[in-house]
């Protein structure tokens, strides 16, 4: 609870308007979740608004509503903990570099994927290679033996 206390805290420090998209209905496996995981949820929900932060609720996966929101322009930047927003097709990502250094962040931003040559095909398999024992480097040079999962040169 600390940890969303701190991120609220440092939310409301940025000029900006803040919107906090939760997951919409769950799935039938999260519907297992106990009582405590939804107790979370209401707090969290409860916490945002009391920052007055806007609250969505996504009709399912928050962070493809998330992109979808930035893809459509009606949020400028996705702050994400981790990338799964990228896989989405979010245009513009800042993640958190690490709690060392708070103001340090991160900065994605899709058209220099596309730059690359990365495209949206490729995003699945770049991100399971980057998870795995392979580091960016090398999961690129990966991805330049597979053609289709790039963007064809003009």
């Amino acid at each position: 609870m600390a940890v969303i206390l701190k991120l609220c805290i440092q939310l409301l420090g940025l000029p900006t308007e803040t919107v906090m998209v939760f997951d919409g209905a769950p799935t039938p496996r999260q519907q297992k979740a106990t009582a405590r995981s939804l107790e979370i949820m209401h707090f969290m929900k409860s916490l945002a608004e009391a920052f007055g932060f806007m609250v969505h609720n996504a009709p399912a996966d928050g962070q493809a509503e998330l992109a979808y929101l930035n893809i459509e322009n009606m949020v400028n930047v996705v702050f994400a903990v981790d990338s799964g927003v990228v896989l989405f097709g979010a245009r513009l990502i800042v993640r958190s570099v690490g709690a060392k250094n708070r103001d340090t962040v991160t900065v994605y931003r899709r058209k220099d994927m596309e730059a690359m040559g990365l495209r949206q095909a490729g995003l699945p398999a770049f991100a399971l290679l980057c998870g795995s024992q392979y580091g960016p480097k090398a999961s690129w040079s990966l991805l330049l033996q597979h053609p289709w999962m790039l963007t064809p040169s003009s």
